[in-house]
């Protein structure tokens, strides 16, 4: 049982206190919109700190705070966490959640003011949204219930009592909620009349009352939380135990009144009696502070979370007078009656809904390219607390280009293999692109790399290769022990994940190399295996090795770039003091066998697909099987085999 006295102002202190009403309500509504510190003094020996919580410029919460709130109030850090019934500030002092030690309270920054977590629970009959209740740590100045004066004492029956807290000048104009108040103008006076108040936008409450400041929209109305709706809120006392007018907004309560006269002392079917219920600021009532630790109430405050610079008002009404409320003493451990038109402390609460809060979270996870025509980005968006606390950001380079690096916001550069990584906090995450380094080396000589192409953004890289004279390139090693042997003028290599593929192709002199890369994500070593052409040369696809002789396959007529055919070397004979190579060629679907031709232009128009020609025709050069494309002009013609006619003209 909450024990409390009654203390009866004097008419003398009364008529000081009138006297002065104006200068402190003035006080009270222009002053300073400075930062409150909790419980008068908040250190880390009491609560741990949640920074501020809204953006007013954007209008939405702010990433890295909402994370720092949940890890205090969750026990897995996500929403999913938060206890899904009701949690008192008893249990979330005892929290050892992100490090939290027990024994501290939490204590959150919502625009210029400090406010302590009290209580967790769910809007509705507790099956609705997570919600947090806020009071806020300290008093914001002084005010009076009820500025202008204050009835008898005895009007039970008037329309407008002066404790009535949903017609009060406190809800309406003090914490600019808005609505119809009291208007009362002198004391002990019975008859007065309403006004109405009007929010105002530069009040220094605008934030948690006014719509256009974005804040109200993720606050819940007490008429939405259950505990404030019930016939009789668990905890309410009094000296003996009576019910309170102002704690709950049920209109059915019919026992308890004082004296047992619930028509006359309940002002449940007064107008105006609910219409706190709306509000999105409110002053608590005693049965949700408790007045000391053996009467803890509803939200189960410690001693020092109710305390305060100075007494403060609750919306509490006396049990058995018209004109007086209850108040809290600033050691949090005992309550007092007051008359309505004192001026004690504002220390109003307010309901956040952490569904709809983390629903709009600014400064999440923001992901883009420093350069659009590189790459693209994917990822990013809300970070996901109620699942998995992380999200995955990705990058993708554009043909002719890799990813190179992450860089946030602060400017730090991380390197991801290859270029997607989860992340757990808000960021501005950008992704920067390269061209690819290309590295071109050879086994037995150098050679001269030429940029080809003009445009790095296409779907491939090309680059000319000029080496010395009279060497062929026999064989490319990509990266780590991809090894291909070349056989032929031009074909498609198969390699790792770096790129799709490698085309190759040479002229017909095999002075240069053209290498085309597709879609390359990375980094590419290519190793050049040459041979001379007065050396011994294995071709790719098998047969005899003959000094001094290297085979090679052209499309003919500008085709060089397709896969037109096989030739081989299939060996040699003597006869008659002459050497002979026997060679063979067989073309692709889609082409035909023209002729055999050399580097040095030498006539072999008398030799078919597979011949045996003279060494002495062919040492030292470069020996070039001909094919060309079939069509339907030179499908059934009688060809001579000569060459030239069809040599390709790169």
């Amino acid at each position: 049982m909450i024990k409390l006295s009654k203390t009866k102002t004097s008419l003398i202190v009364t008529l000081v206190c009138i006297f002065c009403i104006a200068t402190l309500l003035t006080a009270f509504l222009f002053t300073p919109k400075d930062m409150v510190n909790a419980f008068t003094s908040v250190d880390s020996s009491n609560a741990v700190v949640v920074p501020q919580l809204w953006g007013e410029s954007s209008q939405s919460f702010n990433y890295d705070a909402m994370s720092t709130l949940l890890s205090y109030i969750s026990s897995d850090g996500t929403i999913n966490g938060v206890n899904t019934t009701q949690q008192t500030a008893a249990d979330i002092r005892n929290y050892t959640y992100g490090g939290k030690e027990s024994g501290k309270s939490v204590v959150v920054t919502l625009g210029d003011y400090q406010w302590q977590v009290v209580y967790l629970t769910r809007t509705g009959n507790t099956t609705g949204d997570r919600i947090a209740t806020l009071l806020m740590v300290n008093n914001d100045g002084t005010a009076s219930i009820t500025p202008g004066g204050f009835d008898s004492g005895s009007n039970w029956t008037g329309a407008y009592p002066s404790n009535m807290y949903g017609a009060s000048y406190m809800r309406a104009v003090i914490l600019n909620n808005g609505g119809i108040y009291a208007n009362i103008t002198a004391d002990s006076n019975n008859s007065y009349s309403t006004a109405s108040a009007t929010q105002s936008a530069s009040h220094k409450y605008a934030l948690y009352t006014v719509a256009s400041q974005g804040l109200t929209h993720y606050l819940v109305q007490p008429k939405n939380v259950w505990y404030q709706t019930q016939a009789q809120l668990t905890g309410s006392a009094n000296p003996d135990g009576y019910t309170l007018n102002n704690e709950s907004l049920s209109t059915s309560i019919s026992t308890g009144w004082y004296r047992n006269y619930a028509s006359g002392y309940s002002y449940q079917t007064k107008n105006y009696y609910t219409q706190w219920g709306n509000d999105h600021l409110w002053l608590p009532s005693l049965s949700e502070t408790g007045t000391s630790n053996s009467e803890l109430g509803i939200w189960e405050l410690s001693t020092t979370e109710r305390s305060a610079s100075n007494e403060w008002w609750s919306r509490s009404g006396c049990y058995n007078d018209s004109y007086s409320a209850y108040f809290l003493y600033p050691s949090g451990s005992i309550s007092r009656i007051g008359m309505v038109h004192t001026s004690y402390g504002v220390r109003p609460s307010l309901h956040l809904n952490l569904d709809s809060a983390l629903n709009n979270l600014t400064n999440d996870i923001i992901v883009e390219s420093n350069d659009s025509t590189q790459g693209t980005v994917s990822g990013g968006g809300v970070y996901d607390f109620e699942y998995t606390g992380t999200t995955t950001i990705t990058a993708l380079a554009n043909y002719g280009y890799v990813f190179d690096y992450w860089q946030d916001s602060s400017g730090n550069k991380i390197y991801q293999n290859p270029y997607t990584f989860p992340v757990t906090k808000s960021e501005t995450y950008t992704a920067y692109f390269r061209e690819p380094i290309i590295t071109i080396t050879s086994s037995n000589g150098g050679a001269e790399i030429t940029r080809t192409d003009t445009d790095p953004g296409n779907v491939s890289i090309t680059y000319g290769l000029t080496f010395s004279a009279n060497n062929y390139i026999s064989g490319i090693i990509i990266n780590s022990g991809v090894v291909q042997d070349i056989g032929s003028l031009s074909g498609d290599l198969i390699v790792d994940d770096t790129c799709t593929a490698i085309s190759y192709r040479t002229n017909t002199t095999g002075s240069q190399l053209i290498l085309e890369i597709f879609q390359v994500t990375n980094d590419i070593t290519i190793n050049l295996i040459f041979v001379d052409i007065a050396q011994s040369y294995t071709p790719a696809s098998g047969g005899t090795s003959i000094t001094g002789v290297a085979l090679q396959v052209s499309g003919g007529n500008g085709a060089t770039f397709e896969a037109v055919g096989e030739a081989r070397i299939t060996g040699y004979s003597q006869a008659e003091n002459i050497t002979y190579v026997h060679v063979s060629a067989v073309p692709s679907s889609g082409y035909y066998f023209v002729g055999w031709q050399t580097s040095d232009d030498t006539d072999l128009s008398d030799y078919g697909s597979s011949a045996d020609i003279p060494y002495n025709l062919i040492e030292g050069k470069i020996l070039t099987a001909v094919f060309a494309p079939k069509t339907s002009q030179n499908a059934d013609s009688t060809l001579d085999n000569a060459g030239d006619q069809f040599a390709p003209t790169s």
